[in-house]
């Protein structure tokens, strides 16, 4: 079948793009032919897009105002996540929200997944109405289908418009999925549909797979040591990681830009700034003999490479996200929610990764099931 995969534009976002280069291997492996939409947000004037930008930086308290980065910085920070793009996601040519429906008919996709990630949450995606796929016709024959789509949040934050709108595109899904089990609960509550709860793309892939990414790579060698994989750096979550470091005895490291914030006008070095390759990132889990970090991906990864570590609540960008994956493995324990009242006992406990492993094939199964199931 000839398959388009609608997720979040990708960008600088390490799980963001594996999540997609996983789902299209995956469907690959199935036999399907199969590419990425490469959305964009249509483009605007340069004044309107001065005078847009100056608004959203002085809505902002002065202490929380950055800088925007230049055209030019943007590519040079970007640089690494554009090969892995480049070199393992298949991408449409560049197409605007308003252009979908055009696009779609000349296409003439068998199927269409949305997904994975947080599509459905309106505050991250540029135009919400699209990942519920409303520019499809209703006479066309195309099947429509969510895998691991996600709210990211356990509060619903669509308005009545919205909430109107989507209810009446999804009941025309052909088979709906999504990455949370409080997602199947909200569909259930708010839209009256029914969808099953299955794995985040990435894990339908083994950990061999995503050696086979790196293996060749001429990358750093950080055996032994501690990574701290955080996106939300604070004095607290610092502390932490030096006193986790310290009980562990092992050094620790990151697979991170220096600097992600801009607060100057002209950059001198701009290097800082830039994102670490894919691969040496995939790496930075292979290597840790612990885990630190905030990220949902850093969570499911650490599982993956059958790490030892703890995950940081994050509520800002949604702890749903991290009770619903660690509550399908059994590894509540390793959610800490206050950084101040840290139990060190986390630490030694062992993992029984036998379990979750055999839980991990399980899902696996069914994942993929409801994949092919959907398709035919």
């Amino acid at each position: 079948m000839k398959i388009a995969i609608l997720t979040l534009p990708l960008h600088v976002n390490y799980g963001g793009n594996v999540q997609n280069f996983a789902l299209q291997q995956t469907l690959l492996k199935l036999g399907h032919d199969v590419v990425t939409i490469n959305c964009q947000e249509a483009k605007i004037g340069t004044l309107r897009y001065g005078l847009s930008t100056a608004k959203r930086l002085f809505q902002q308290p002065k202490s929380s105002r950055r800088l925007l980065f230049t055209k030019k910085e943007k590519e040079i920070i970007s640089l690494n996540h554009k090969r892995f793009i480049c070199d393992y996601i298949k991408l449409t040519e560049p197409v605007d929200f308003t252009e979908l429906s055009l696009f779609f008919k000349k296409n003439k996709f068998d199927a269409v997944f949305v997904g994975s990630d947080q599509v459905w949450r309106p505050k991250y995606t540029p135009c919400i109405e699209s990942y519920f796929l409303s520019f499809i016709q209703d006479n066309t024959a195309i099947k429509k289908i969510s895998y691991a789509a996600s709210f990211g949040s356990d509060k619903w934050e669509y308005n009545s418009q919205q909430h109107s709108i989507c209810k009446s595109l999804i009941e025309k899904f052909d088979a709906l999925s999504v990455r949370e089990s409080l997602g199947a609960d909200m569909c259930k509550e708010y839209f009256s549909v029914n969808a099953q709860h299955v794995l985040d793309p990435t894990m339908l892939l083994t950990k061999e797979e995503y050696i086979e990414i790196f293996k060749s790579e001429n990358l750093p060698n950080h055996k032994g040591k501690l990574f701290n994989y955080t996106l939300d750096v604070d004095e607290a979550k610092n502390k932490l990681i030096r006193n986790i470091s310290s009980h562990v005895h092992k050094d620790f490291f990151t697979t991170y830009p220096e600097k992600t914030q801009k607060k100057t006008l002209f950059i001198h070095d701009i290097k800082t700034y830039q994102y670490p390759s894919v691969p040496a990132w995939l790496k930075s889990f292979f290597d840790a003999d612990f885990i630190i970090t905030d990220s949902f991906h850093g969570t499911v990864f650490s599982i993956i490479f059958n790490k030892p570590f703890i995950a940081l609540s994050n509520k800002e960008r949604g702890a749903a996200r991290f009770i619903s994956l660690l509550n399908m493995f059994g590894l509540e324990s390793r959610l800490v929610t206050d950084v101040d009242k840290f139990d060190k006992n986390i630490i030694d406990d062992n993992i029984d990764y036998v379990e979750v492993n055999k839980r991990l094939e399980q899902y696996r199964i069914m994942s993929l099931d409801f994949i092919s199931n959907a398709l035919s």
